[in-house]
């Protein structure tokens, strides 16, 4: 009987998916856990199409990006490894890393020792969540540009504003500030839209901050964005991004 194959994947950091995850692709199954991620094909089904290893590829870094708009830490995803008995058929290198920051989780309690809350547990919940989401919408243009560019905003972080105002930018070609708002639909009150847009607009031009659009407009001297700035900024960013996904959500249920 012929072997199955292994399709095996290597990334770090090792603990990018804080619990083993699992999800189907193209019929096939890819685990991850633990800095290695796996998918093992019956030969019938390998044989007739060796590209379905791109395509698992593929959608296996799309899980990645969605986590990274929630964590905004880099990852790296190695390319596969295609294994049948004791034969390696590919083995290459992959993307990008650095040191990852530990999340501080809490359970509460009642008072008849009952858990009530456990933010670990949540946070998972919400992030597993968000990547069904994003690949269940994939096929979208406008959303893989977003994610895109949240991706080199994380990679390229001394130019960070210019790319988490592209995804303004991005969101801007629905009509701009308010064809954006009344495409995605009233959800969103007028204010807090506004809001956002506008403090997204004036972190990202300010002239004074290196990680900005304009800095060759500042006659002083540069300086490096606060993490409050970081954080408003990358906070902006998710907004938009998050609410374009609950658009198209909320446009395949009606």
């Amino acid at each position: 009987m012929t072997e199955e194959f292994l399709i095996e994947w290597t990334f770090s950091p090792i603990n990018y998916f804080e619990e083993p995850v699992e999800f189907r692709c193209k019929n096939e199954t890819i685990r991850i856990d633990k800095g290695r991620a796996e998918s093992r094909i019956p030969p019938d089904r390998y044989a007739p199409d060796h590209s379905i290893c791109d395509q698992l590829h593929k959608e296996l870094n799309l899980k990645f990006l969605a986590v990274q708009i929630l964590k905004h830490q880099p990852y790296t995803l190695n390319n596969p490894s295609i294994l049948q008995g004791n034969n390696i058929t590919v083995a290459i290198e992959g993307l990008f890393c650095r040191t990852t920051i530990s999340n501080i989780d809490l359970i509460q309690y009642d008072k008849s020792g009952n858990v009530v809350g456990d933010s670990k547990k949540e946070r998972i919940e919400q992030q597993n969540n968000f990547i069904g989401l994003v690949s269940k919408h994939s096929s979208d243009s406008l959303l893989v540009k977003m994610i895109m560019h949240y991706d080199e905003a994380v990679r390229d972080s001394s130019k960070e504003f210019v790319h988490l105002y592209d995804i303004r930018d991005a969101i801007a070609t629905l009509g701009g500030e308010v064809g954006s708002r009344n495409t995605l639909g009233n959800i969103i009150s007028k204010t807090e839209w506004g809001n956002k847009w506008s403090a997204l607009g004036k972190l990202c031009n300010r002239a004074e901050i290196r990680q900005g659009r304009h800095t060759g407009k500042n006659k002083g001297q540069l300086r490096d964005a606060t993490a409050e700035e970081l954080q408003e900024a990358r906070s902006v960013a998710r907004f938009f991004i998050e609410n374009y996904i609950n658009y198209l959500e909320n446009k395949d249920l009606a």
